[in-house]
């Protein structure tokens, strides 16, 4: 028999029954509420007389002539009236104020100075409205495929509109894909197409030599850049390059190289030849050489053509609303409103506390683009009488800036 056995049958046997159980609880109960117990609690407990005895006995130790040694003993330790007074007049010449000068009289008007200064010169800021611009960042936009965008070497994989900070070689595949930069172009890309995006300032820097280059397939190119500023140059594989600032061209090095000049002009380099391209006119590489050509009907009806053509109208509907809006935001306080006084003032202390000539000039400047954009928000509001004034305004400090200084500045 295994020892796990021989244990359960012993535990079994030594439990006992639940008739025996019962038995011993019962003979357990009947000894604790028996007689003798009772007794033995009633002998143990004080009577009453024997409480008052104890209680007495108690009080008369209390009183007795050894409690009165600790009165005595916090007497001893107390110090007199005399003691008192002295070590309260030590303490209290201790505590007495003592006046420091911490600012001289004359540091405290230059203090008092400069925080009005500051006040002065922070108050411009509270009361005009900051500049915007249409377009504050360069992003290329998928047209329902995937655009690779390599940056150093790394390839992203862009399927969502995407932003990006840094030089880039971008790659479509089955599908094309749009190319925004700030206010300055638009670039839409055919399928199957790469360009290498070099420059992404708000306006073409003049220290590069080319906006972006085409490596190949077909570009859209939508020039928004005034006249008076740089333009926006696209490099071509065999190092020519195209100059644009407003309208639209088509290159496609599909079969060779082939710049149509859709809308306004541009200006083709090709070596030492300047080449300059108005609407509806083509140019086609040829033996290294470029055969002007014109744009035919058939070709104007071409899908690529019409429907970019269609898209350059929609971007810019939707850029002169941007504009508009920007506009009226960079107004700020309007002349029909009561703070427009504070306003002009503001713009006063912005002139006075600006250092530098020049500085001053490009404020005014700054100052008359604000009367222009005043006289639009008022337009779009029907207050046509009140435009007049700010429209007036503008006009006389840009006439008064050029007759009273004569640098390219202004």
């Amino acid at each position: 028999m295994h020892l796990d056995d021989l244990l359960s049958r012993l535990a079994k046997n030594l439990k006992p029954s639940q008739t025996a159980s019962e038995r011993m609880k019962a003979r357990v109960l009947k000894r604790i509420d028996s007689h003798d117990l009772k007794a033995a609690v009633a002998k143990t407990h004080p009577t009453a007389s024997f409480g008052q005895k104890v209680k007495a006995r108690l009080l008369d130790r209390i009183s007795s002539p050894a409690a009165g040694v600790l009165p005595s003993f916090k007497d001893s330790l107390s110090p007199s009236h005399g003691q008192s007074n002295a070590i309260w007049q030590a303490m209290s010449g201790r505590l007495a104020p003592v006046r420091v000068t911490f600012v001289s009289g004359g540091l405290k008007w230059t203090a008092a100075f400069a925080i009005f200064v500051l006040i002065v010169r922070l108050m411009p800021l509270a009361l005009l409205a900051p500049s915007t611009q249409a377009q504050s960042k360069v992003e290329i936009i998928p047209e329902g495929g995937t655009v690779d965008v390599s940056i150093g070497g790394i390839v992203v994989p862009v399927t969502a509109p995407y932003t990006l900070s840094n030089a880039a070689l971008i790659t479509t595949g089955e599908q094309g894909a749009t190319l925004v930069l700030h206010d300055d172009a638009v670039v839409r890309l055919a399928p199957h197409t790469s360009i290498r995006l070099h420059d992404l300032a708000d306006r073409p820097e003049p220290s590069l030599p080319s906006t972006l280059s085409m490596i190949k397939g077909k570009a859209w190119v939508l020039g928004l850049l005034p006249p008076t500023v740089d333009s926006f140059i696209i490099e071509l594989p065999n190092a020519d390059t195209v100059a644009l600032n407003e309208g639209s061209l088509s290159i496609d090095l599909q079969h060779g190289v082939s710049i149509a000049m859709l809308d306004h002009r541009a200006l083709v380099q090709n070596g030492p030849e300047k080449l300059y391209l108005v609407t509806n006119e083509i140019l086609t590489l040829s033996s290294g050489q470029y055969v002007p050509g014109e744009i035919s009907k058939h070709d104007l009806r071409d899908s690529w053509i019409a429907e970019n053509t269609n898209r350059d109208n929609a971007h810019r509907e939707r850029l002169v609303a941007l504009h508009r809006e920007r506009r009226e935001k960079s107004a700020g306080i309007l002349p029909t409103s009561l703070l427009y006084p504070v306003k002009r003032v503001a713009e006063e202390v912005d002139v006075l506390f600006t250092v530098g000539q020049e500085a001053k000039v490009e404020k005014r400047i700054q100052q008359a683009d604000t009367r222009l954009s005043e006289a639009l928000a008022l337009l779009n509001e029907g207050e046509t009488e009140e435009a007049s004034a700010p429209l007036e305004e503008y006009k006389s400090t840009l006439f008064t800036l050029a007759s009273g200084s004569g640098d390219n500045l202004v």
